[in-house]
């Protein structure tokens, strides 16, 4: 199938989605609330915060960070890891970071 004039290809896009999964996911403080919602299971807002260090302001905004690269989701009141973010969490593992 021809592509059209200003269409990205298909590798386009997978060099683009791997952008943007780094680039996020390689946040350090990203990469422990992933960690941390990876190791036991989802995890309320407060609990992150308390666990982490965080301040609500800056919880809210890693995991709407999280939630936008579809890495995790907001789900009856806690946060859930996503296949690309379970993914990416295995990979860091494998990396030793």
């Amino acid at each position: 199938m021809d592509e059209l004039p200003g269409d990205p290809g298909d590798g386009e896009r997978v060099r683009e989605e791997h952008r943007v999964l780094s680039a996020v996911g390689q946040h350090p403080m990203r990469r422990r609330i992933l960690a941390c919602i990876g190791a036991s299971g989802p995890k309320a807002m407060e609990e992150l915060c308390a666990e982490l260090g965080l301040s609500e302001w800056e919880a809210r905004y890693h995991l709407s960070q999280l939630c936008g690269a579809e890495l995790a989701e907001g789900r009856g009141g806690k946060y859930h890891l996503l296949p690309l973010g379970v993914g990416l969490l295995q990979e860091g593992g494998r990396r030793g970071t």
